[in-house]
């Protein structure tokens, strides 16, 4: 099956990287119309189509004021050249994924896919940018044109799809599940950094290790994390502390090194604030004992994807879709968010008993996480898509007044 699949500012790469070798490895013919972002180059095997006149965006559209104006001026008509392409490629539905920043455009590029005769697909990680900032759904109203243009709406969980419906009310049958995969499928096509594995080895001197994969936003939670190591400390010293963590800024950064220092763990903690490459992310999973993901509010987190595939267990808190994600007792625990005490307590759990969290989730890996059941369900939801185009396209027309 040709896929023909539009990420305008891919601001996810790792997500769409993963994905793009799954629907390779099940025998798909896969077009993406992107932009490459530095250190996550596209898969060799995926046709991949430039959707901006330039390398790379911007990783702030508010920072850099310049380039956020070149983009919004220039964006209607990249749109239109994915769409062109997608028409000449010969498909009848595109696979879209957008965090909606220029949602005014996209929202028309989804009415230009519906009137050139192009079914929709979205994936939807979730609802809009600022979405658990907007707890009354008082933004959500700018984002329903996008969403009624879909033709088929695809969630990696039970939450997302519940919130969606709630702030959308959109038709049941306009919804489907997709299974998250794990991500051994774009890491194995990568060696492990032996030399950055070599030195994580030798400074972990074969204690535990704790891993916070995430960035630095507030709702990541890596500052409960902070909070819970001191009580961690108090129930057993002997772990060592990894923080791999991109895109925060050098006030973050500086306030990170200080609490570290207050707490005396300078010597005992690992801290690399900034991008790194899938060899390195690879040596980084090899030398975790457990991931910890304290999130204060998420739709869902590839992090556990990821850490669960490498056969790492996971320490997350119940929040959004992370409950659908984590096995307590088996893959690893949940616990309140915003509670440093029962995270350390947690983690003193799983690090403890770590040999048997591992064997258990390598165990239940795929059935939680399985890349054939993504790549499945995602082509199943393409050709009903394209199938049902005709009532979709009256939808349409009948919203705009059009018949």
């Amino acid at each position: 099956m040709k896929i023909f699949w539009v990420d305008p500012l891919n601001t996810n790469p790792h997500a769409v990287n993963l994905i793009a070798v799954i629907l390779r490895e099940a025998g798909h013919d896969v077009h993406i119309c992107s932009v490459s972002r530095a250190g996550h180059p596209p898969p060799p095997d995926v046709h991949w189509i430039p959707f901006a006149g330039y390398r790379s965006p911007p990783s702030s559209l508010k920072t850099n004021v310049f380039a956020a104006l070149r983009l919004v001026g220039f964006y209607p008509f990249f749109w239109r050249r994915a769409v062109h392409c997608a028409l000449t490629s010969g498909v009848k539905v595109v696979l879209v994924t957008t965090n909606l920043t220029l949602w005014r455009q996209d929202a028309w590029a989804m009415r230009l896919m519906a009137r050139s005769g192009l079914a929709r697909v979205a994936i939807v990680h979730k609802p809009y940018p600022g979405v658990f900032d907007d707890p009354a759904g008082e933004q959500a109203a700018r984002y329903r044109t996008f969403y009624q243009s879909a033709t088929r709406i695809l969630t990696f969980n039970a939450f997302t799809r519940k919130l969606m419906q709630t702030l959308y009310q959109l038709p049941e049958d306009r919804y489907s599940q997709l299974p998250h995969p794990h991500f051994q499928p774009l890491l194995d096509r990568f060696s492990t950094s032996r030399a950055l594995a070599f030195r994580l080895h030798e400074w972990a001197a074969g204690f535990p290790v704790i891993a916070f994969l995430s960035n630095m936003r507030p709702e990541q939670g890596l500052d409960d994390l902070l909070s819970s190591l001191a009580i961690l400390n108090a129930e057993r010293a002997d772990w060592r502390l990894l923080l791999v963590s991109s895109g925060g800024d050098k006030s973050q950064i500086r306030t990170v090194k200080r609490r570290l220092a207050e707490l005396g763990l300078q010597g005992r903690s690992w801290f690399h604030p900034g991008t790194y490459s899938y060899s390195s992310l690879k040596a980084y999973l090899e030398a975790a004992s457990v991931v910890v993901v304290p999130y204060r509010w998420a739709t869902q987190s590839s992090v556990v994807a990821m850490a669960t595939g490498a056969g790492v267990p996971i320490v997350a808190t119940s929040v959004g879709g992370l409950s659908e994600m984590v096995h307590p007792g088996v893959t690893g625990e949940l616990v309140p968010p915003r509670n440093p005490a029962r995270l350390a307590q947690a983690l003193v759990k799983v690090v403890s008993h770590r040999e048997r969290y591992r064997r258990e989730t390598l165990i239940w890996r795929d059935a939680l996480y399985s890349p054939q059941r993504t790549a499945v369900s995602l082509a199943s939801a393409l050709r009903a898509a394209a199938g049902n185009e005709d009532a979709a396209m009256y939808y349409e027309m009948a919203r705009e007044g059009s018949c």
